[in-house]
């Protein structure tokens, strides 16, 4: 009986794994060559097809603003009748984790009392909201951290495990790829319009010149 339990156990742990590694690969593809006035819709499905995947009621893709003193929530999905993540979230309000995403740390916390003495910031949001276990994955573009992935259950414990984290920065690192694709591809338009506006004054200038000189 043992060895049947345990057969049985080690054949659905390489299913979870196989399916896992089917999604990793299906959201692979799809941002790989997606267009930029794509990528935000395909986000948004891929956090849903993870928090169905995973069994949990939310996830939300938080960006650091400019002088990094915040998080918006870029991206968010939530299962129907459960109260949204916030959108800001400043660094007055959850100043531990907001350190913790600034150094690029992996925040788990299986219940609040995972949580250290000197996050009681975070031990209020958690209960205020009725979270069971969050995590917080961060994303980062080239070393460097621009956001997280904040991971809640408030249906059920669960128990981040090693392989299990590992899937979470699997699917963080996809995130961050379609993001910094998305930024280059902002900020190269942006440098266009610049070029081009440049371009412009240089033309009207050059056109009104010999009126100018004349009078």
């Amino acid at each position: 009986l043992w060895q049947r339990a345990r057969k049985r156990e080690v054949e659905e742990s390489l299913v979870e794994r196989l399916a896992f590694e089917s999604l990793l690969s299906d959201l692979s593809t799809t941002f790989i060559n997606l267009p930029e006035e794509q990528i935000d819709s395909n986000i948004e499905k891929g956090l849903g097809r993870i928090a169905e995947f995973l069994n949990i009621e939310g996830i939300t893709l938080y960006e650091f603003s400019p002088k990094r003193t915040e998080l918006t929530a870029s991206f968010s999905r939530t299962r129907e009748g459960i109260k949204p993540a916030p959108t800001i979230v400043t660094i007055n309000q959850l100043p531990w984790w907001m350190n913790q995403v600034l150094r690029g740390e992996v925040l788990l916390a299986s219940d609040q009392n995972d949580l250290p003495e000197e996050a009681s910031a975070e031990r209020a949001f958690v209960r205020e909201r009725d979270i069971v276990s969050p995590a917080s994955i961060p994303l980062k573009i080239g070393g460097n951290a621009i956001g997280t992935v904040l991971f809640v259950s408030k249906k059920r414990r669960v128990v981040w495990t090693e392989d299990l984290v590992k899937q979470l920065r699997a699917l963080a690192e996809i995130f961050s790829n379609a993001l910094t694709r998305k930024r280059s591809n902002t900020e190269l338009k942006l440098a266009e319009a610049v070029v081009r506006e440049s371009e412009k004054r240089f033309r009207l200038v050059a056109d009104t010149a010999p009126a100018l000189i004349w009078m």
